[in-house]
């Protein structure tokens, strides 16, 4: 089955994603969940608009990290060859 984020289609369609991600830092290892929530579809003609927001949950602990949002806009224009 095709991934449904990397193929074209006119219609406006909502797509959600949940795991886990890794970063490194400094030698510092850290993981945390993921949550990411999106809309893609055709603007005008063979394009395609992906609006998407990422909610990651605070660390906690003794660092007292906050979560982080972050509202991601793609837009791909596809020409005929």
């Amino acid at each position: 089955q095709a991934d449904p984020l990397s193929s074209y289609s006119r219609a406006w369609r909502p797509w959600g994603e949940i795991g886990f991600e890794t970063r490194q830092t400094l030698g510092e290892r850290q993981t945390q969940s993921l949550l990411r929530l999106g809309i893609k579809g055709t603007v005008r003609g063979r394009d395609q608009l992906n609006l998407s927001l990422d909610v990651r949950p605070g660390t906690g602990g003794l660092s007292g990290a906050q979560g982080a949002r972050e509202l991601r806009m793609q837009y791909d224009v596809y020409f005929d060859r």
